[in-house]
């Protein structure tokens, strides 16, 4: 299954608010969903509000218009991604931590790959990619 072009705005937390290196969420792969994986990297080593800026990688899987996945940060802190798939293959989905949204990123997916920006509420901000498993 190919996705064709979709916008991916999400959030996604690269500074681990509240959340601890004890906090471990299991990935939970939907059978028959299309995965990815998907690689976070800053482009600010500190944002303006004095915080260190990291990069994080982890799984999203896309089925059905749902979208869900795990990060993990270069902290080791885990965080949940969860979506929805739009008709018109645009993604509105975010990344949690104890339930808060806490950054933003938005970009493309075609062919099975994809690539944009993130900005978190602290103000770091980066690139990210997506590429099929």
């Amino acid at each position: 299954m190919k996705l064709a072009a979709l916008s991916l705005l999400a959030t996604v937390v690269l500074t681990g608010y509240g959340c601890s290196n004890s906090t471990h969420i299991s990935p939970t792969v939907v059978e028959g969903a299309e995965l990815f994986e998907v690689v976070a990297t800053p482009t600010m080593q500190t944002s303006h509000t004095g915080v260190t800026c990291v990069g994080a990688r982890g799984q999203v899987w896309i089925k059905d218009g749902t979208v869900g996945g795990v990060l993990t940060d270069d902290r080791q802190r885990n965080f949940k991604i969860t979506g929805r798939l739009k008709a018109d293959h645009s993604v509105e989905a975010g990344i949690a931590v104890n339930g808060q949204l806490v950054a933003s990123w938005g970009g493309q997916v075609r062919h099975n790959a994809g690539h944009g920006s993130w900005r978190d509420e602290s103000g770091c901000q980066g690139d990210w990619r997506l590429s099929s498993l």
